[in-house]
């Protein structure tokens, strides 16, 4: 028999927060860790303790939906885990907003809490179309040359035809445009989305 998966629940609404342990309950599959201001768990320390390997979070609840946001994307940046987010809104710029911040694998409307399990199965395969998708509305914001560089440097590839001077400008685009500090980040969050 398999080990089962760890997921941690970062949720601080206690009714959702039921609701999810409810229809998780039975799910041999999944081993839960959860987090609410009750807990007193650090979730970056359980993400890691516990070797996470989906980390959902509501970011409609606890603390403002901004801090819950850079939550989110600080685990997606020290963890391989990947990520569900859960809210309420159904804004569709807020949405992707909160997908391109967090670099997350997955959204649920809290409407929809009920397929969750289901949900959580489908982003433990290796690539779906869901995650497909995800993946391409974040890469949107990049040209399609700073795609190719993205791609090569995720396949180890060598074989652009550029100069140097214009790979590294490239390269460093791409970090810009998707807010991030470090190559090692950016390779981090697409070999382990």
């Amino acid at each position: 028999m398999q080990h089962p998966i760890p997921i941690l629940i970062v949720e601080y609404d206690k009714n959702l927060l039921q609701k999810i342990k409810k229809r998780l309950t039975g799910e041999k599959r999944f081993s839960l860790v959860w987090t609410d201001p009750s807990s007193g768990i650090d979730p970056l320390q359980a993400a890691a303790f516990h070797d996470i390997r989906i980390a959902v979070v509501d970011i409609d609840s606890g603390d403002s939906t901004e801090k819950l946001l850079d939550f989110a994307r600080e685990l997606r940046l020290k963890t391989c885990a990947r990520l569900l987010l859960i809210s309420g809104s159904r804004s569709r710029e807020q949405i992707v907003s909160a997908i391109r911040h967090c670099f997350a694998c997955g959204y649920l409307f809290r409407s929809q809490i009920d397929s969750i399990a289901d949900i959580l199965r489908s982003l433990l395969q290796e690539q779906t179309p869901h995650q497909y998708i995800m993946q391409e509305l974040m890469l949107a914001v990049l040209t399609p040359a700073e795609r190719s560089v993205l791609y090569a440097l995720l396949e180890g590839s060598s074989d652009l035809k550029s100069s140097p001077k214009t790979l590294a400008n490239q390269r460093t685009s791409i970090l810009h445009k998707l807010h991030l500090k470090s190559t090692q980040d950016l390779l981090h969050i697409f070999t382990h989305y």
